[in-house]
């Protein structure tokens, strides 16, 4: 009888513990609006962090329209990484540019959105439960479908 007690306290154990293993890997969404592409991070129903992605593809002389915008992004740049919640990465191909920026929500004032990242304003409530966002996302033709590790 003990055994057979411990036996079921530690499969309920194992299960909690796998099911919270998988609330802190976190989940993930992808929205994509216009030429903006969001993956959106976020641990049980609270958002961590979002990784935006931006492509300007060109066509007719794109060599020399690749590289001013690569200047422009440069410029950008600048400005969004002093702060510390932000990382960017410019992926350049032949006739494209790709901008990636990271923004890890805890660090930034996403509220504000001081450097306007986002396509739309995100409030705490949206921040706190991502299917709230998610749904106020589609509403605004945001195209939004969620990622399950």
């Amino acid at each position: 009888m003990m055994k057979r007690l411990c036996s079921i306290v530690c499969v309920i154990a194992l299960l909690i513990f796998t099911s919270s293993c998988a609330l802190i890997e976190g989940e993930k969404m992808i929205c994509s609006y216009k030429t903006n592409n969001y993956e959106v991070k976020y641990r049980g129903s609270n958002i961590i962090q979002v990784r935006i992605s931006r492509q300007y593809i060109f066509e007719g002389d794109f060599e020399a329209k690749v590289e001013q915008k690569k200047e422009e992004i440069q410029a950008y740049e600048k400005k969004i990484l002093r702060n510390p919640g932000i990382t960017s990465e410019i992926v350049l191909d032949r006739a494209m540019v790709e901008h990636i920026i990271t923004v890890e929500l805890d660090g930034y004032d996403y509220v504000n959105d001081p450097f306007h990242l986002f396509d739309v304003t995100l409030t705490e409530d949206d921040v706190k439960d991502v299917e709230a966002l998610r749904q106020r996302l589609v509403d605004q033709n945001f195209y939004c479908d969620p990622i399950v590790p």
